[in-house]
């Protein structure tokens, strides 16, 4: 009965020690998301300043040749 009971706490010990392994891959995984996201993110608001400034520059530019025309 003690060597069935070691033999159990080994391998309990073998699948913490797996589980913990997969728990720190996970939560590298998780970290590097969240990075990654957070630069996505910020390029896709970059982006869409961009844009609302084109249009907004654009707009100006519209209102002034209306402007022009109507005199």
């Amino acid at each position: 009965a003690n060597s069935r009971l070691k033999q159990i706490e080994k391998e309990y010990t073998q699948k913490l020690a797996k589980s913990s392994q997969i728990i720190a891959e996970l939560q590298t995984s998780i970290s590097s998301l969240k990075e990654e996201n957070s630069r996505q993110q910020l390029a896709a608001e970059r982006r869409l300043q961009d844009v609302i400034q084109k249009f907004e520059d654009e707009k100006q530019q519209l209102i002034r040749d209306n402007d022009r025309a109507i005199k």
